[in-house]
């Protein structure tokens, strides 16, 4: 339940951060939320998995 919370309030912010009006609209980040039920951070082929998953390595590549 703590872990949904926090994932809430740090949603929310970057939602928040995200929204602001005074940015020109070509010089915003884009930004991806992926929300999976039951994907342990090994589960992905870029952290160590045995399982082939090349469209998210690729997005954990590409990403910061």
């Amino acid at each position: 339940m703590r872990l949904l919370i926090n994932f809430i309030v740090v949603a929310g912010f970057t939602g928040l951060c995200a929204c602001s009006t005074e940015t020109p609209s070509d010089t915003r980040p884009n930004i991806l939320f992926i929300v999976a039920d039951d994907l342990g951070f090994t589960d992905l082929g870029a952290f160590g998995s045995e399982i082939p998953t090349p469209n998210l390595d690729a997005l954990a590549y590409q990403g910061v």
